[in-house]
């Protein structure tokens, strides 16, 4: 039996049933024989002919055409993946691109949809200024018992004409999100590493992998979890992972379902779990958390970096509270009005910087990169942590504060007169962190404003220019599969 699926401009796309059932597996759903299955793992046809036939117009580039022509994706588990997500992060730091009000089904301060409370549709849209193309981003989950969905439309900047629908299922959002985190992850503790005298000459990452880590901390066993460990083999050799969960059972599947994935790199990971989250904190150096969490999971005594100093400190500027919380949408993409306003009541020099803790100090480094909040509400992070910190960043400033892991930032300081929270210059965004060590400068400012605690945080809540770089990567891949596709056929 063949079940017609609807494609795009109402044409029917006709899946082999099986081959649903292991696509729905890519994605992070779950069947009554698929189980919880590594995405990226299961095997698809690869001949021509059942490639072809996945796609029912030159537009359309359905699930099972998208796994078959990428190699089951693996193709984007490349070096050129993170730096496609680098240029991304340094376009928006530029200014270069311009992005619409995200769009969040099903998260506050909307209501919940039937799902339940932690569904949602995130609806993101964004272009480079005098770029090729705009990309809308559709991306749908978080219902019990069902996967990821979710497509990417990509329209010519210059005809305004429907070029490609990637009808990827949410696993390019994965890749991207993923492939991101850890070049952000990589970028910031290289750039705490003590300097060379000598920089070399091509840019601060010659060196693409981390190696004076020993632990690395998972929180969260999702299908994000499996693209991180995936891309974490790029930047470091490190393959000891710490993993915690809130549902015992699911993590422990997890890891077993990792050391007997049919891709063979998920078995290299030798994976503890963790009862307690504080097994993570105090072990691992670096730590990702993943989880769409509402409650703060790490805090200060977690953490070896700042368990043993101050748990919170005053900024060193006395700034007053801040009264008024509301911004337009016209500031969050500026960064302006009251947002800006609310953390930058003195703001300091842009030229104003502070180098990196010098290695004489003796304090050992920890990261943390949150992925998991993304919505007003979500929080993975305790303040005090963030408060800590010797450095925080993220990928847009603006976002981050209304919808990201920094958004407790910006809520205590309108309801708390205690003048603890950093300023919104304290905040340096990823992708002018990286143009300032490309340019080989100290790049930015301490967080603290205190004594180090070697404590480092990335937040990234996605933005839509990811979408923008990773859907043209996979335009031109696929193009090129095609070329070589009918080169072939041509007898060439």
């Amino acid at each position: 039996m063949v079940a017609p699926v609807p494609g795009a401009a109402g044409a029917l796309v006709a899946y082999d049933p099986a081959l649903l059932q292991q696509l729905h597996s890519l994605s992070g759903g779950t069947t009554k024989s698929s189980g919880n299955t590594a995405p990226g793992s299961s095997s698809v046809a690869s001949d021509t002919a059942t490639s072809r036939a996945a796609i029912s117009s030159p537009i359309l580039a359905s699930f099972p055409s998208l796994v078959s022509d990428l190699d089951g994706f693996t193709a984007l588990l490349a070096e050129t993946t993170l730096e496609n997500q680098g240029e991304a992060y340094k376009l928006f730091s530029s200014g270069k691109v311009s992005l619409m009000p995200v769009q969040t089904v099903g998260q506050q301060p909307y209501g919940a949809v039937s799902a339940g409370p932690s569904a949602q549709c995130c609806v993101k849209t964004g272009y480079v200024h005098n770029g090729d193309t705009f990309v809308i981003k559709i991306a749908a989950g978080g219902a019990v018992g069902y996967g990821n969905t979710g497509f990417l439309l990509v329209f010519s900047q210059k005809t305004m004409q429907l070029c490609k629908q990637l009808n990827d299922s949410g696993i390019l959002t994965e890749i991207r999100t993923a492939a991101a985190t850890c070049y952000a992850s990589r970028l910031i503790w290289k750039y705490g590493a003590p300097r060379p005298e000598q920089p070399p000459e091509n840019n601060a990452q010659s060196d693409n992998q981390i190696s004076d880590i020993t632990s690395i901390g998972i929180l969260g066993a999702g299908v994000q979890a499996w693209w991180q460990l995936r891309f974490l083999q790029l930047i470091t050799p490190c393959r000891n992972v710490r993993l915690w969960t809130r549902d015992a059972k699911k993590g422990k599947e997890f890891v077993e379902n990792l050391n007997s994935s049919a891709h063979l790199p998920d078995r290299e990971w030798d994976v503890t779990f963790c009862s307690d989250v504080g097994d993570v904190g105090q072990n691992c150096e670096l730590i990702h958390t993943l989880t769409c969490s509402r409650e703060e999971l790490l805090i200060t005594k977690h953490l070896f970096s700042t368990s043993n100093s101050h748990q919170s400190r005053s900024n060193s500027r006395g700034n007053s509270p801040v009264e008024e919380q509301g911004c337009s949408e016209q500031e969050l993409r500026t960064g302006g009005g009251a947002l800006s306003a609310a953390l930058a009541v003195e703001p300091q020099e842009a030229t104003t910087t502070v180098a990196p803790p010098p290695s004489s100090c003796k304090v050992k480094r920890q990261h943390i990169s949150a992925v998991g909040a993304d919505a007003p509400g979500k929080q993975e992070l305790g303040v005090d942590v963030l408060l800590s910190a010797d450095l925080l960043v993220c990928d847009s400033v603006a976002q981050s504060l209304e919808r990201g892991e920094f958004q407790r930032l910006l809520q205590q300081s309108s309801n708390s007169r205690t003048n603890t929270l950093v300023e919104a210059d304290r905040i340096v965004e990823i992708g002018t962190l990286a143009m300032e060590m490309e340019a080989g400068g100290e790049a930015t400012k301490l967080s603290s404003g205190g004594t180090a605690t070697g404590l480092t945080i990335f937040d990234t809540s996605g933005i839509a220019v990811q979408d923008v770089a990773i859907a043209e990567m996979v335009v031109k891949l696929l193009e090129k599969k095609e070329q070589m596709v009918a080169a072939k056929e041509d007898g060439l």
